[in-house]
């Protein structure tokens, strides 16, 4: 085995458009506090669009959605959601390449565990040749758990 065995995306990432909602909330480009952004978010992007024009009209409705469902929110916060909308865009430039026939699900992130089954794919389950006890799973092999 090598590192490419498991860490399969080292040099073109392609970060799943929920990975990016939520480090757009995290870093205050999208406002964490309009009421169900990320599922409309994640609404506009999936499934995957057939165009990129698709996911922009897409992410465009969620202004209807504000309107229409929460217009105290929409017109009290209407640069979060306009600001919003515009990051959302550009998620979806980072995330719809049709033409190329790849989405963020085409290729699996096996670096984690969080949207697929990474390191568990063999961490847990594969023993080695000739019987024995399966890889390690345990949550310490990669994270430090600081008393709180």
């Amino acid at each position: 085995m090598d590192c490419t065995d498991c860490h399969n995306r080292a040099t073109h990432v392609f970060r799943s458009a929920s990975e990016l909602i939520d480090t757009a909330f995290a870093t205050g480009k999208m406002d964490a506090g309009l009421p169900f952004l990320k599922e409309q978010g994640m609404k506009a992007m999936a499934p995957a669009n057939s165009s990129l024009a698709e996911a922009v009209l897409r992410v465009e409705s969620i202004r209807d959605f504000y309107r229409g469902r929460y217009p105290g929110v929409y017109s009290e916060k209407k640069q979060s959601v306009d600001r919003s909308i515009e990051h959302l865009k550009e998620i979806a430039g980072l995330t719809t390449f049709p033409h190329m026939g790849v989405t963020w699900q085409t290729h699996p992130d096996n670096l984690g565990h969080t949207e697929w089954p990474g390191c568990f794919r063999c961490h847990g389950k594969l023993a080695p040749k000739g019987g024995g006890k399966p890889l390690d799973a345990s949550c310490t092999l990669c994270h430090d758990f600081a008393p709180q």
